[in-house]
């Protein structure tokens, strides 16, 4: 997982490090729902350029497919997606 500065330093646990992504791709899609897609591509870039994290951009961009399988019923909750998720970030 690319990540560097002091998030790194802050954050030393890979798990620590996975969860604080996951939550800031989630804050930036639930910008993107109540200000537009603009407030969300802002906040991606900074959470890269000030904070040396490359992966929020990708686990973002997968947050919507799990929210409309989940709305279809195919996750109960995003604990059940996470292993799907791993294999999507892992995917060449």
């Amino acid at each position: 997982m690319a990540v560097r500065g002091w998030f790194a330093q802050m954050y030393e646990a890979r798990v620590m490090q996975f969860q604080e992504i996951l939550l800031r791709a989630a804050e930036a899609l639930w910008r993107r729902e109540l200000a537009g897609p603009k407030a969300a591509r802002a906040m991606l870039e900074k959470q890269k350029g000030d904070f040396g994290i490359e992966l929020v951009d990708r686990v973002f961009q997968h947050l919507p497919g799990y929210l409309a399988a989940r709305r279809r019923g195919e996750y109960e909750d995003l604990s059940a997606y996470l292993p799907v998720l791993a294999e999507q970030l892992t995917a060449k």
